[in-house]
């Protein structure tokens, strides 16, 4: 044999073995989820070969609107899926982090004092004060404007504090508003000329999700019918936070739905938070985790699949492609950064709940001496 046609034989059955392993590797992905990942958010094999092994894939999606960047990433999670569940529903420890400087839970009846602890920048204080319809540094509707006119006396002293009880009022109203009424309280943002309603923009994102469409058409109607739809094995809350973006902290108000269902014999749970209200920047926000439990593994496991839909206004007009460029490459590093801690916090936070939960543990008080 010549030595050529060895080294192609050679060459050839480094290729198989190469095919088997990823396809050996893919194989412990459920089936729904490989197909999801392949027609949703472009996965190549290479790609669900890594995701297998445990590594974070992510990366953003083209889009049709010039204004919206669309961040997707996937990660294996080496605990039980209804362990990361219980820690989404205490969002405020499970978005502990040094870009949350504040951040709290509504009750079932939103009211101000749900507020405690939000304060507002002596910039979004003077953003509110000289806010006018078409110029505006703050988002607000025309009727949080009016509110703020009738409510604050600017000459006074106390404008501040006052400016700050009327706006935890607006964001315990509108939490209650759309509890009670759903999109069509939302209103339309007064910050710039020709603002479409947040309604709009969040029916629209909605619609660029095929995705959730196809995989839990009931869960599409729910959230677009809410709150006069419907849905078994659904739950929902509203939070409210302060977060770090850019040069201004955003202040915003999201409504967090979860649900569970069952896929061809896989269990999958959706996580749908929509931004109700954003201080800056942000036109719109829908973001979509889906994780479906790896039922065959020998550990407990599930896959974290996360979809980001943002409506930023930056990102139009003069230099907008820059803005886009400089956008996306944070959104995609972002991405990665933050599965990476989710991951590792989850299993940290496992490993420490099975050792106290374990039988054999000795607590101090039990232990005798020699």
């Amino acid at each position: 044999m010549s030595r050529f046609r060895f080294d192609l034989l050679a060459l050839v059955a480094l290729v198989l073995a190469s095919v088997v392993q990823v396809s050996t590797a893919i194989d412990t992905i459920p089936t729904e989820t490989v197909t999801f990942l392949r027609k949703h958010l472009a996965f190549s094999e290479n790609n669900l070969s890594a995701l297998s092994r445990g590594q974070v894939v992510r990366k953003t999606l083209d889009t049709h609107d010039p204004g919206e960047v669309v961040a997707v990433g996937a990660v294996k999670i080496a605990v039980p899926r209804h362990f990361f569940i219980e820690r989404v529903r205490d969002i405020v420890a499970f978005k502990r982090s040094q870009y949350v400087l504040a951040i709290g839970t509504f009750g079932a009846r939103p009211q101000a004092g749900d507020l405690a602890g939000l304060s507002l920048s002596d910039e979004d204080v003077e953003a509110i004060r000289h806010c006018r319809p078409g110029d505006c540094d703050i988002k607000l509707t025309p009727e949080m404007l009016a509110r703020f006119q009738a409510e604050v006396d600017w000459s006074k002293p106390d404008a501040r504090t006052r400016a700050e009880a009327v706006f935890n009022r607006l964001l315990a109203e509108r939490a209650a508003a759309y509890l009670s009424g759903g999109y069509s309280t939302l209103g339309t943002y007064l910050d710039k000329p020709g603002a479409m309603p947040v309604a709009k923009e969040l029916v629209s994102m909605l619609n660029a999700s095929a995705y959730l469409t196809e995989l839990a058409p009931e869960l599409r109607h729910y959230l677009e019918g809410f709150p006069n739809t419907e849905l078994r094995n659904v739950e929902s809350f509203f939070y409210w936070s302060k977060e770090s973006f850019g040069v201004k902290p955003v202040i915003s108000v999201t409504h967090v739905t979860i649900f569970t269902k069952s896929i061809k014999d896989t269990d999958m749970t959706f996580v749908v938070s929509q931004g109700i209200y954003m201080s800056h920047y942000f036109e719109g926000s829908l973001a979509l985790t889906i994780a479906p439990e790896i039922e065959e593994n020998p550990e407990p496991a599930f896959y974290l699949l996360y979809v980001n839909r943002s409506r930023v206004d930056a990102l139009k007009g003069a230099f907008s492609g820059l803005r886009r460029w400089i956008a996306v490459r944070r959104v995609r590093d972002g991405m990665e950064t933050t599965l990476r801690g989710v991951k590792k916090r989850m299993e940290a936070g496992y490993v420490v709940s099975q050792r106290t939960s374990s039988p054999t543990a000795i607590s101090p008080s039990s232990r005798t001496s020699p």
